[in-house]
């Protein structure tokens, strides 16, 4: 199996265990929405073909998580950590997803799943658990990274070139940048910017990085 075969069956995982509509959106959201759509689901491929350039061992962890779901329907994009009631469960890690945005801000709706796979890889999403730009990591491979992205925004290059909050501003959007502006990144942390390139964004990195690795001595 191809990776790009074995991404589309990641995926269609992701899709039936975490992929969740608002209910009655279709109903609520301004007609010119609608139309946009082809059918109900639709949002769901485009997300796919933002995440298309992730390699294959993030969305696997994405996947092995027992968090991080995702809704699509009105609320702007967001990741919301804790526990959300829905319909007769309960789900945590929970990104929103606006229709809205997903058609035009494609940015906001990235930045929000980044900001989850950050809490995802940080502590497998736990409410009150680290993120991966607090220092953490669920497995030593990416601590090591985590360490290193805290290490990176704590030094503070990055002051008056972008305008983020916190930490896990400063993950989303520098890993945004990797892959959509990796000149600026290289300017502004050439050392983050190697960080992600052999790790986080690299396919040799995560076969070390899974939960049941060897450690590295």
């Amino acid at each position: 199996m191809s990776a790009a075969e074995e991404k589309q069956r990641v995926w269609r995982a992701l899709w039936r265990a975490k992929m969740h509509l608002e209910p009655h959106v279709w109903s609520l959201v301004p007609p010119s929405v609608q139309a946009a759509y082809e059918h109900p689901w639709q949002p769901a491929e485009r997300l796919f073909d933002l995440v298309r350039p992730w390699p294959l061992g993030l969305l696997r962890a994405w996947r092995d998580s027992r968090r991080g779901h995702v809704i699509f329907g009105r609320l702007p994009s967001q990741y919301r950590p804790g526990p959300l009631p829905w319909r007769e469960e309960t789900l945590e890690g929970v990104c929103h997803i606006s229709l809205q945005e997903l058609l035009q801000e494609e940015t906001r709706v990235l930045l929000a799943l980044f900001q989850m796979m950050d809490h995802l890889l940080g502590s497998d999403g736990a409410p009150d658990g680290p993120w991966l730009s607090d220092g953490a990591g669920i497995t030593p491979a990416l601590a090591a990274v985590g360490a290193q992205v805290a290490q990176s925004y704590a030094l503070g290059y990055w002051q008056g070139a972008l305008e983020v909050r916190d930490a896990h501003d400063y993950f989303a959007h520098t890993l945004w940048l990797h892959l959509h502006d990796p000149r600026r990144l290289n300017v502004l942390d050439p050392l983050l910017h190697k960080l992600y390139r052999r790790t986080l964004m690299n396919d040799t990195f995560w076969p070390q990085a899974q939960p049941d690795a060897p450690a590295r001595r």
